[in-house]
């Protein structure tokens, strides 16, 4: 596996893939040598000019997503052979909810065929190998509460990032 760290508008993410594609984006901590740290132990720290080129293409997806509030992932690839098919489904599905809208868990779950699993949404949610690109922060409880978020800053960060997308909640 390889990676890189970027910088962006919310701090330094880090992008990790495989030859199959995206395998995680690991979003800014308190300190940037701690994204730097937890990217080593997973990935091979590469540069970007030496990455595929639909990896250039997420990195300008990422930080158009973070300065603008808009963005398109289609066509980059990627690799969830490690996730429980379950959530697979779930992160699937969630990949259609363009910036600027929300969903709550149970919509979701009954999206994915299973009314009753909105809890096991949001432990798919809280295991997101890929936020953003799997926009996991577009997922709010019932009541138009913000729910839970398990990146750095919690549910600031959640805010912040529907914020962006023009989403007040």
């Amino acid at each position: 596996m390889r990676g890189i760290l970027i910088e962006t508008d919310i701090g330094v993410c880090g992008l990790a893939w495989s030859p199959a594609g995206l395998v995680s984006l690991m979003l800014p901590g308190a300190d940037p040598r701690e994204v730097a740290g937890d990217l080593a132990r997973a990935a091979a720290i590469t540069s970007l000019q030496d990455a595929p080129q639909w990896i250039n293409r997420a990195v300008t997806a990422i930080r158009t997503l973070l300065s603008t509030g808009k963005t398109d992932f289609t066509g980059i690839p990627l690799d969830l052979a490690g996730v429980p098919p379950f959530h697979r489904k779930v992160y699937q599905r969630l990949k259609k909810v363009p910036p600027g809208t929300v969903i709550t868990y149970s919509q979701l779950a009954r999206q994915c065929g299973n009314p009753r699993a909105a809890r096991a949404v949001g432990q798919a949610m809280a295991k997101n190998p890929l936020p953003l690109v799997i926009p996991c922060h577009r997922v709010i409880s019932s009541g138009k509460s913000p729910g839970g978020f398990s990146a750095y800053g919690g549910v600031f960060t959640k805010l912040s990032l529907l914020s962006r997308e023009g989403v007040k909640l």
